[in-house]
């Protein structure tokens, strides 16, 4: 279900604080990046992007992200590379936008589209990146902000309006159950009173849901594509079981027995395991939630109402 996107390479090209704080305030921003779900219009460099309702915004230090539930797109002031002009491609004219300098980096996955725009005046220049097949969408995305900025939110440092975390790792929708989830090769059951939530889907190759009931809340993290298609039924009767500490938080790991071979005849790796992220106390329940996970297939009819 999820692209492989680079997602954390596309971010790492803006660095962490979006403008300097305001002199109302000399209080420092909280650490970056900063979240927030739209609607709301998010400025740079004198371009303006609208978030809609669905996406979100991540504000960090000379730059901004549109996180989408299709794509990612990533604004950021000139830092004048010295190397960039190595990949220059040309120029265009946008009708919208004014002339704009192409540049392709990487190769690849890794391909990526740099697009100079114009600097408005007073202004650096702001770099566009996304992905090859994205650039049009990407430009389209954006608008020169009028010369007064009345348009533009108010997320900026120190205070950052609006700020949600859950915005840089979830998409906004919840899906209430009973409802069965379908994710890479595995599928488990929603219950009534329970709710799903995906992750952003630039994630790649872990994707994630969070499961939420009205007293415990499990993040379900693990691809398991890449084995062997032999693997059918409960995960919990033929994966391993340990509760183990990730990073200070206890985590329920799933890892697939030593004779289930990769389809691609690799040793087992962190990539074919199953993450269950709980609360501090509620271990039964994790376990309890683990005997739900099933091999499925994408075509099996219970995916396709996901």
């Amino acid at each position: 279900m999820s692209r492989r996107t680079p997602y954390l390479a596309l971010l790492a090209w803006a660095a962490p604080a979006l403008l300097p704080a305001p002199a109302r305030s000399t209080a420092p921003p909280p650490p970056p990046p900063h979240a927030r779900y739209g609607p709301l219009v998010q400025c740079l460099g004198g371009y303006a992007v609208a978030v809609a309702p669905s996406e979100a915004i991540y504000a960090m230090q000379d730059g901004i992200s549109l996180v989408t539930p299709a794509y990612l797109i990533n604004l950021s002031l000139d830092d004048r590379d010295p190397y960039r002009k190595q990949s220059r491609t040309g120029e265009f004219e946008d009708p919208r936008l004014g002339r704009i300098v192409r540049y392709v980096r990487g190769s690849g996955d890794e391909r990526r589209i740099e697009n100079r725009l114009a600097p408005a005046e007073g202004e650096r220049a702001v770099i566009v990146r996304s992905r090859v097949e994205e650039e049009q969408t990407a430009l389209a995305r954006i608008a020169r902000a009028s010369p007064e900025r009345s348009e533009c939110g108010d997320f900026i440092a120190p205070d950052f309006p609006g700020e949600d975390p859950d915005a840089l790792w979830w998409a906004p929708t919840l899906i209430p159950g009973p409802v069965y989830r379908c994710q890479n090769g595995m599928g488990f059951a929603v219950l009534m009173g329970e709710s799903v939530q995906s992750s952003w889907p630039m994630f790649g190759s872990e994707p994630a849901a969070r499961l939420r009931s009205s007293n415990t809340e499990f993040n379900v993290r693990g691809p398991i594509v890449t084995l062997a298609a032999s693997l059918q039924g409960i995960v919990a009767a033929t994966y391993r079981r340990a509760v183990v500490d990730w990073s200070g938080r206890p985590v329920l790991l799933l890892r697939p027995p030593d004779s289930a071979p990769d389809r691609y005849g690799r040793d087992e790796s962190y990539t074919h395991w199953i993450r269950i992220e709980f609360s501090a106390g509620a271990e039964s329940e994790a376990h309890a939630f683990a005997s739900r996970l099933e091999f499925v297939e994408m075509t099996d009819p219970r995916c396709q109402t996901d």
